[in-house]
């Protein structure tokens, strides 16, 4: 049976697990970003810039997750 402890020590684990997850995917947009200014002129530009737009809807869900479980 878990005790309160527990659920905390939990909640804390998940809060840097995310906060780890934002930190990586915010690396992936900044590089995709680059990527796509740098191939602006390429299919391949496109692709980077598609990138980066799915990180930073990520960023922006896990955000709010991580907010919303703070004020659970």
């Amino acid at each position: 049976m878990l005790d309160i402890s527990d659920t905390q020590a939990i909640d804390t684990e998940d809060s840097r697990s995310a906060m780890g997850e934002i930190d990586t995917l915010t690396d992936v947009r900044d590089r995709a970003r680059q990527e796509a200014s740098d191939l602006s002129e390429t299919r391949l530009g496109i692709l980077y810039a598609a990138i980066a737009s799915v990180a930073e809807d990520s960023i922006r869900s896990l955000r709010r997750a991580a907010k919303a479980a703070e004020a659970y």
